[in-house]
């Protein structure tokens, strides 16, 4: 077994011993008493006492499983840190200026805030121990609870090498937080209230210091109890400025819930309303609890196969404004086409005017049709009777005295093929 204690790979340059090169991946022996001097990349990629489990987001909100190593050999590097620093060591290319930075081990949150650019084995960063949240409600309604180092009366510096710093006066705060889709909305003027005596509005903001870092430069505003609110937020208390007037939304399907057969469609639609009750065009998500007998194409629902399911529409940024119905794919039922001709009657005596209303039906249900209505080359010869089509669903006959028989073409329109026909005796009396 190889003691992998005696195999690890130094930050700068090293001898590799060839006749041992792939059975220890590249590590490199060290003496325990060089081991106890010198970080090693085997702190970063196995379970060092040194090494930390770590979890990194990024600006996208990306998680990245890690590992890190805080403060070591601090005392080599302090004169480069700006108060309040401390020292990160990462795997390469794992983290960028603006990452937040969370020790497993302790659930302590750290932002990036500069990194060395010497070339190591692995990122050299300093980072500054997350001490506060900024808590509001963004433009859909959604409470964002943000990491941040907050800092009140006190010159500010993220690093003396490149000398960037602001000034923040007597009664000013700063805030830094990582630059992202949530914060990069923050605008001057809003406001952040961190405990009950603890509240800024923005008076600055600073992109340019760092990319990946916002710093806001605040100002002291009083609370005003009527618009802000304490509030209960996963757990804990936070404060909300201008809760009152938070950003609401209401959404409602305008479709019912329905029926519908294999292969039909179904147009959905909705309305979504602000605070105002006014027409929202913020975007909304369709979503069907199961694809495979209703599937969803933007908002158009399509039968797949027999079954109910779950409609759901929901606002883009804030899954909790949605509402629901029900759909329920049913069977396709056997058309059942008859026609009825009213009165069912066969007898016309003499001097008799009958009209005759023609109607179509499938599965009992009257369903609309026209008609193309004539006299059938079967009926008598006979002059002496008058025939009528009063409209595409009726039609007229008048016997004038004649005895003989008479015959009526029938044909629908919309399925020529059902084409029927209708006899009927001409007689002087029942006799």
């Amino acid at each position: 077994m190889i003691d992998l204690d005696k195999y690890r790979k130094l930050a700068g340059t090293y001898q590799v011993n060839s006749s041992q090169d792939n059975a220890i991946n590249n590590f490199v022996y060290q003496s325990n008493k060089i081991w106890d001097n010198t970080l090693s990349t085997y702190d970063l990629l196995a379970p060092s006492k040194r090494g930390d489990d770590i979890k990194l987001t990024n600006s996208d909100g990306v998680l990245l499983d890690s590992r890190g190593v805080f403060n070591y050999n601090k005392e080599f590097t302090k004169a480069k840190m700006a108060e309040g620093q401390e020292r990160c060591f990462l795997q390469k290319d794992s983290a960028s200026i603006g990452d937040y930075i969370e020790k497993i081990r302790t659930n302590e949150i750290y932002l990036i805030e500069y990194i060395n650019k010497d070339k190591f084995n692995f990122i050299d960063s300093f980072v500054r121990k997350i001490n506060a949240y900024t808590n509001y409600i963004d433009a859909n309604g959604i409470i964002q609870s943000i990491p941040c180092i907050y800092r009140v009366s006190s010159k500010f510096s993220t690093n003396t090498e490149e000398n960037k710093h602001i000034e923040i006066l007597d009664g000013d705060a700063s805030v830094r937080l990582q630059s992202n889709t949530h914060t990069r909305e923050i605008k001057i003027g809003d406001k952040f209230i961190f405990s009950k005596t603890e509240s800024y509005s923005v008076k600055n903001i600073y992109t340019e210091l760092e990319e990946g870092i916002i710093t806001l430069k605040m100002k002291q505003y009083e609370i005003n109890k009527d618009l802000d609110k304490e509030i209960d937020y996963q757990g804990k208390k936070i404060w909300i400025a201008n809760y009152v007037n938070r950003p609401k939304f209401t959404i409602n399907f305008n479709t019912q819930d329905s029926e519908f057969q294999i292969g039909e469609d179904i147009t959905l639609d909705y309305t979504l309303l602000d605070n105002e009750g006014n027409i929202s065009d913020k975007p909304v998500i369709f979503s069907s609890s199961d694809d495979n007998i209703v599937s969803i194409t933007n908002n158009i629902a399509t039968a797949v196969s027999l079954g109910s399911v779950i409609i759901k529409v929901e606002m883009e940024n804030n899954s909790d404004i949605y509402d629901e119905i029900t759909l329920e794919v049913v069977n396709t039922p056997i058309e059942n086409i008859s026609y009825e001709i009213n009165p069912d009657i066969s007898v016309l005596l003499r001097q008799q005017s009958q009209n005759f209303d023609i109607v179509k039906k499938n599965n009992g249900v009257v369903e609309s049709e026209t008609f193309t209505i004539s006299v059938d080359s079967s009926s008598t010869v006979i002059e002496d009777y008058d025939f009528n089509v009063i409209n595409s669903n009726s039609f007229n006959i008048v016997n004038n005295g004649t005895i003989g028989s008479l015959v009526i073409k029938i044909i629908p329109d919309s399925k020529p093929s059902d084409i029927f026909t209708k006899s009927f005796e001409l007689k002087n009396s029942f006799w």
